[in-house]
């Protein structure tokens, strides 16, 4: 027995929860591309989320599992865009902290992870008190939508910002501009 499951059934259960969080990124990802060049809206932007949420729970749980993992990559992606503050402003926190490029990215990347738990507790916070039973279903679908869909936009920006502020200082305003 591990952790009060025979080998096999560990076996199974991890699969399905590796597939459905490989599947859930490149999803999720390929939603919040879509999403950054604004060629679906804030609201398709969630629903998205929420099917692929529902696939993740329809392998991770079956049945039980699609509205736990619907309710959570829904709730916590619209969670994290609520609590998260302006991301430019956390970019530059982030720059004006770190030494080199690789330290600011470290520190947005920390930065975001912290709000980004958070969203993930209030999702799970949220749906116990709805009485939705597969919680942890609905906690992996929600850090699958915010790791690889929110997160990943908002490093982007950050570097972006990082990039404009270095051309900024060797060149001027007008190199900033350019890049």
């Amino acid at each position: 027995m591990l952790g009060g499951e025979k080998p096999e059934q560990a076996l199974r259960n991890r699969l399905r929860s590796v597939v459905a969080g490989v599947m859930g990124s490149a999803l999720c990802n390929t939603i919040g591309h879509e999403y950054g060049q604004e060629s679906i809206d804030g609201v398709s932007h969630k629903l998205l989320h929420g099917i692929v949420g529902g696939i993740e729970g329809a392998i991770l749980d079956g049945r039980d599992g699609i509205t736990a993992g619907a309710l959570g990559a829904i709730v916590s992606e619209s969670l994290v865009e609520v609590i998260v503050p302006n991301l430019t402003e956390l970019s530059m926190e982030a720059f004006l902290e770190g030494d080199t490029p690789e330290a600011q990215k470290q520190l947005l990347e920390d930065k975001l992870k912290r709000y980004t738990d958070r969203a993930t507790l209030i999702t799970a916070a949220t749906l116990c008190a709805l009485g939705v039973e597969r919680v942890d279903t609905a906690i992996e679908t929600a850090q699958t939508a915010v790791e690889n869909n929110f997160v990943l936009q908002a490093i982007g920006l950050g570097l972006t910002v990082f990039e404009m502020v270095d051309a900024y200082q060797e060149g001027g305003l007008n190199q900033a501009l350019v890049t």
